[in-house]
């Protein structure tokens, strides 16, 4: 314990100074979150750096506190349990009594995987992005050229889901 409240406390003396306590804060998480990250990757291979990179913002964003400072959308426990489980965190929970049929250019499974994902935060009133979207898919024809582009990375998604489902 003593190691780490030394090492904090020697952070506390190298960063930058303020007068201002919001922005003295700002300051020390950054530069604490900076610092711990550059010496756990050091004893990291190369292709766990990525992986621990996104544990470490996951992490973050699953604290609806954290996401609101950083001003970006908390990942809910069913979105977290979806990333994990996929079809399995809907059972029990979601049925398939309602859903439409998938559009004839998508798979079936990818289907009953959206169509699970969106039942399973429709609950979710602060979180509730993945809303229509199965409906969006099936209504617009746009989709379908999404879907059939080679350069789909490079586009925004169709009728504005861009800004919805990014982070």
């Amino acid at each position: 314990f003593n190691f780490f409240s030394e090492l904090f406390v020697g952070r506390l003396q190298k960063s930058q100074q303020s007068e201002n306590m919001q922005e003295r804060i700002r300051i020390i998480m950054d530069d604490f979150t900076e610092f711990i990250y550059i010496n756990i990757c050091r004893g990291l291979f190369e292709d766990h750096k990525l992986l621990y990179s996104f544990l470490i913002c996951v992490q973050i964003l699953r604290h609806p506190v954290h996401a609101a400072y950083l001003s970006k959308p908390h990942i809910s426990i069913s979105e977290w349990n979806f990333f994990f489980r996929g079809i399995e965190a809907g059972k029990g929970v979601v049925t398939d009594h309602g859903a439409a049929a998938a559009p004839p250019w998508m798979s079936p499974l990818t289907w009953k995987k959206l169509y699970t994902l969106e039942q399973l935060t429709l609950s979710e009133e602060e979180n509730c992005v993945f809303r229509g979207l199965g409906e969006a898919l099936t209504a617009s024809a746009d989709w379908r050229a999404f879907h059939d582009d080679d350069g789909m990375p490079e586009r925004d998604l169709p009728g504005g889901w861009d800004g919805r489902l990014n982070a």
